[in-house]
């Protein structure tokens, strides 16, 4: 812990983070790792402590960063869908349902934002989603 403080002190985030996570004390780590712009580390870390929030803001960062670079061709899209989903749970259990579901549209994953948008009475836009996950047909049966 004291190490983790003077490397924190001696703006070392990404360092203090590493020895706040090896302590065990994963929010500091945390709040350390997204100083150094280490979101997908810092998401870890949050989701770890259980703080819903800020690790799916983090990852929803990581994400932003990976579609801006262009790194989900078909090579790694599976990888992409998955920090998709990863981040749309952890809104969700953040109690973030519409920011969910903005997540998994924004991340292509259609039928994943249908089912929030159902949970939480949006039946209206659960049909349209469904429409766009292509499948018609639990579209019309939630109408």
């Amino acid at each position: 812990e004291r190490a983790a403080e003077v490397y924190s002190q001696s703006d070392n985030p990404s360092q203090a983070a590493s020895m706040y996570e090896e302590a065990g004390m994963l929010r500091l780590a945390g709040e350390h790792y997204e100083k150094a712009e280490f979101h997908r580390q810092a998401a870890r870390a949050f989701a770890r402590s259980e703080e819903w929030e800020r690790a799916a803001v983090n990852l929803e960062r990581v994400i932003v960063e990976e579609a801006r670079a262009g790194r989900h061709d078909d090579a790694t899209r599976g990888d992409y869908e998955k920090l998709v989903g990863a981040c749309g749970q952890l809104f969700l259990r953040a109690g973030l349902a519409e920011r969910a579901e903005s997540v998994f549209v924004e991340g292509g994953r259609f039928a994943a934002a249908a089912r929030v948008a159902a949970e939480r009475g949006a039946q209206e836009r659960a049909a349209e989603l469904y429409l766009q996950a292509r499948d018609p047909d639990r579209g019309a049966g939630i109408l």
